[in-house]
């Protein structure tokens, strides 16, 4: 083992991997043969005896791609407190959104070999410097749009014969953009907009143009003049009744708006 090459005493060697063991939940297979252990269980077996050698930096190339999703999810929740609690830095290769926004503070999009943004989780998967980085980090709504005005941090955009209001922080800003919105920070409703329950300043008319159940989530794909992809969850789309070709608002906030110089 690792320990052993490193000249560490027996004793401590137990100690150290009984302890990593335990903190992965998997104590219990200590003396278990590796050919017997199932693909979730090896995987945590190989994470520790990573983790008993203390390494500076802990390299991790998706770990949890082979896994089936209870299993990665339950990985996860055992993993998140372990690089926080003891400040371990981490190299982690994933393709899986939820995992690098759950796990990185700092995500860098690599795309054709090329590192395209790097930065805080936030940002890069709240403001994509292009069109290509946004649809990889999950923005489902990026449509064209022409700035009408702009006063006191607030544009005017029309979008497909629809204007939307976006919360800007240049006061400078190219004419022709591109509007990015996550169908996580849309809220639909089958009739008018309820001022008294929102804050958010943009109301959209549109007509459901599709309905595709996504996992926990139901997509709702709307025609607001430009297509707007909305997150509701099954329950809420069973109280809200909606349905193909029935009209519905999207509303969201200025600031859940993002937007990208068409040169970019």
């Amino acid at each position: 083992s690792g320990l052993s090459l490193r000249g560490r005493p027996r004793r401590e060697q137990a100690q150290r991997a009984g302890r990593w063991l335990e903190r992965l939940g998997v104590a219990h297979l200590a003396r278990r043969s590796a050919r017997s252990l199932s693909g979730g269980e090896a995987q945590r077996v190989s994470l520790a005896r990573a983790l008993v050698l203390e390494p500076e930096v802990l390299l991790l190339d998706e770990p949890f791609a082979a896994l089936d999703p209870s299993m990665r999810e339950s990985f996860v929740n055992d993993l998140e407190p372990i690089l926080r609690d003891d400040r371990l830095t981490a190299v982690f290769v994933t393709h899986d959104r939820a995992e690098a926004l759950r796990l990185g503070d700092r995500v860098a999009v690599m795309m054709g070999g090329t590192i395209r943004q790097v930065g805080p989780a936030a940002e890069v998967f709240g403001a994509p410097v292009d069109e290509e980085v946004a649809a990889f980090v999950g923005v489902e709504t990026i449509a064209r749009g022409r700035v009408r005005s702009l006063v006191d941090g607030l544009a005017l955009i029309e979008v497909g014969g629809a204007m939307v209001q976006a919360a800007v922080s240049d006061s400078v800003l190219e004419d022709e953009v591109l509007v990015c919105l996550r169908p996580e920070d849309i809220v639909v409703e089958p009739g008018g907009p309820d001022s008294h329950r929102t804050s958010a300043r943009n109301h959209l008319r549109g007509t459901v143009r599709r309905i595709v159940a996504t996992g926990a989530h139901v997509r709702v794909v709307l025609d607001c003049g430009f297509i707007l992809a909305a997150f509701v969850t099954k329950q809420s789309l069973e109280e809200l009744g909606l349905d193909v070709g029935d009209e519905a608002w999207a509303s969201f906030k200025a600031t859940a708006v993002h937007l990208i110089p068409r040169r970019s």
